[in-house]
């Protein structure tokens, strides 16, 4: 078993272990966490020879007791994932999981938002901001929350009498497609790529993955948070590949060829066109109407 050292203010050193609990006000929390010069109380279980103490728990205790750090911080479920969002001026904010688990959550300027895959049941959350500075920190415990539904596909208030209106309300009262919180569809706009996979990942009931890999791309964190279970999914089901450099470009505008590549390979056939009668313009952006159409008409 792999041990790791902490350094005492009097020279002396503790050796902890993997199981070692570290903890801050009743909450763990890593070694890195701790702060030079903070105080903690070690409890060390002693055994006869040839076995060693072994440490049990390191608990540290603020260094200083003016304030807490600021949090606001909440929860929402959508689709099966949980979002996270809120503002600190803590520089690490941990959950603690109804499952027991851990999760740390990465600040920017102050603000932070998360996704991860929802729990069956799980209904509160633990969130606890940290000054690694100070050692002070702040527990929450808050409810998970819902998403408001979005709007009702016949009641958009840009579809009516569009080209693609009946394939937009079939798709979306299927969950397939979705709208904008002001009610519209906006079925014009032009798709890009993480608005793309997100759609072929409902459309073919891709499970999420309970630990998606956050390597797959070099931009993977530029992915929006909503999209990334999706991208993740994607990916692991081989619908999505990314560029030859590890690439995804999430932003990017959808092109017709882009959009054949990835139903080709859904029907699992060499090429597909999905555009018949119209001459091959692979560059040519696809919008959210066109995309509608497209699948209405699979079987």
């Amino acid at each position: 078993i792999t041990r790791k050292t902490l350094t005492m203010s009097d020279g002396s050193t503790c050796l902890y272990q993997p199981f070692t609990r570290i903890s801050n006000g009743g909450y763990d929390i890593e070694a890195e966490d701790l702060t030079p010069g903070q105080n903690v109380v070690v409890t060390t279980l002693l055994s006869s020879a040839p076995w060693d103490p072994v440490v049990a728990e390191v608990e540290a205790k603020p260094l200083d007791q003016t304030g807490e750090p600021r949090l606001r911080i909440s929860a929402r479920t959508l689709n099966g994932v949980l979002i996270v969002q809120g503002l600190t001026d803590a520089d690490r904010v941990y959950l603690y999981r109804q499952d027991g688990s851990r999760e740390r959550i990465l600040i920017t300027a102050g603000r932070f938002s998360a996704a991860f895959k929802s729990l069956a049941n799980e209904k509160k959350l633990q969130a606890v901001a940290l000054q690694t500075a100070s050692g002070r920190l702040k527990g929450i415990e808050l409810d998970i929350g819902a998403y408001a539904g979005q709007a009702a596909p016949e009641s958009f208030s840009d579809i009516s009498g569009h080209w693609a209106q009946s394939y937009i309300v079939d798709l979306t009262s299927r969950g397939i497609l979705h709208g904008y919180g002001d009610g519209t569809f906006r079925p014009d706009q032009i798709l890009n790529r993480t608005e793309m996979v997100a759609i072929f990942a409902r459309w073919q009931n891709l499970s999420a993955l309970a630990e998606p890999d956050t390597d797959i791309f070099q931009d993977y964190w530029q992915i929006p948070w909503w999209g990334r279970s999706a991208v993740s999914s994607a990916w692991e089901a081989g619908l999505i590949t990314g560029s030859p450099d590890r690439y995804f470009w999430p932003s990017r505008p959808v092109t017709r060829a882009e959009l054949e590549i990835i139903m080709a390979r859904v029907r699992n056939v060499d090429s597909i066109d999905l555009f018949p009668g119209e001459s091959k313009q692979p560059n040519l952006p696809v919008n959210r109407a066109q995309l509608a159409s497209i699948l209405a008409k699979q079987q």
